[in-house]
Formats: structure tokens, C-alpha cells, sequence
């Protein structure tokens, strides 16, 4: 890359831009009341075998740094949005901070778990605006170079990563890079 040029890939596509919608206070919160980090877990627990799957195993510090939990089956709460009803019980947490605040979370279903494990189990469940967002932005922002992933796991991969969600990326997100990196 060359000092002050973004080289982004020809086929990336640009997320619809949605029209900016309320914040969703449920987003505002986590959504447990018990839950472990990562490094409390036993070895052979199916959360540490799904990042082990990406080769991650620092769990420690994806807790402290980016607050990653597991939540068990007693601290889980239910959650509504629309017509779908969700748990957060055997769920990851993936708390998204923006420049020291909380603006949202992921929930990550689990192979190997109860609702890992059922036939229509939503895999990824989100309450905020995502494209407005970057994942680990606030830890990416310590680095000059930013790299961009799709996924959050993937993102933990570096400490300077930051993840869109999916394949794709909004212009607010493209906007955010640009911002803050002069090399991406």
C-alpha cells in the first residue's frame, strides 16, 4: 500500500445504506445478568472449540480487551424484536464499543450447545445499526494501519482489525477508515 492511498478490492460492494433509524435501547445494554469470560471455561467447552476452529485461543484477553463472554443457560434473558423471540442463554456476547462507548452487541450461537443446535437457531442476532460501525474499532485505533475482515472472529485475529459484519461495507463504515487510517 502506498502512504495515504486506500487499495480496497474492485468487487467490493457497498451495504444499502439504511436510513437512520431510532436507537434501539435493548442494543444499549448487554443482554445477560450472569455471564463467564472466555478463560473461565473448561478446555473442552464448545465456545473455545468454535474459535479454536480459527486458531484463537488468547481468551483472556478477548475478554478483557473486547469483552467477549459467554452466557449460561441461568443468565440469559429473552429478547424481542418484532415477531422473533431470542435467548441470549448459551449465547456468545460480542459487546461493539465505539470511541469508549457501548453502541451494541452481537450474539453468536454455539455448535454443541442446546440453541446452537436447533434446526432454525439464528447463527448472528443484532439489535444496533451495524453499518454505522466498525468491530474492535476502539482497539484498532492505537495502530497507523487498520486491517479489515468480514467477521469479528477474524478480527481478533490482529490487533489493529477491524470487522464490517459480512462481505460488505456501508459508506459510514467506509467513511470511519478513511477517518482514522491512512493506511487500510
Amino acid at each position: 500500500l502506498f502512504e495515504g492511498y486506500i487499495s480496497l478490492p474492485r468487487q467490493m460492494q457497498f451495504e444499502e445504506d439504511e436510513e437512520e433509524k431510532p436507537v434501539n435501547p435493548l442494543s444499549l445494554v448487554l443482554p445477560y445478568s450472569q455471564a463467564f469470560g472466555l478463560h473461565e471455561l473448561e478446555p473442552d467447552h464448545p465456545a473455545l472449540r468454535l474459535f479454536a476452529k480459527d486458531h484463537l485461543y488468547d481468551f483472556e484477553r478477548y475478554t478483557r480487551e473486547n469483552g467477549i463472554v459467554w452466557v449460561p443457560y441461568t443468565g440469559g434473558q429473552v429478547l424481542i424484536n418484532g415477531s422473533i423471540f431470542v435467548t441470549s442463554a448459551e449465547h456468545l456476547v460480542f459487546p461493539v464499543y465505539h470511541e469508549g462507548k457501548l453502541v451494541g452487541w452481537q450474539l453468536r450461537s454455539v455448535p454443541g450447545t442446546f440453541y446452537g443446535d436447533q434446526e432454525k437457531a439464528l447463527r448472528y442476532f443484532h439489535l444496533f445499526n451495524k453499518g454505522n460501525y466498525l468491530y474492535n474499532f476502539d482497539n484498532a485505533k492505537r495502530y497507523e494501519r487498520v486491517i479489515v475482515v468480514e467477521c469479528v472472529k477474524k478480527a481478533l485475529k490482529f490487533p489493529n482489525a477491524v470487522a464490517t459484519w459480512g462481505s460488505g461495507i456501508s459508506r459510514r463504515q467506509l467513511q470511519l477508515l478513511q477517518k482514522n487510517w491512512k493506511e487500510i
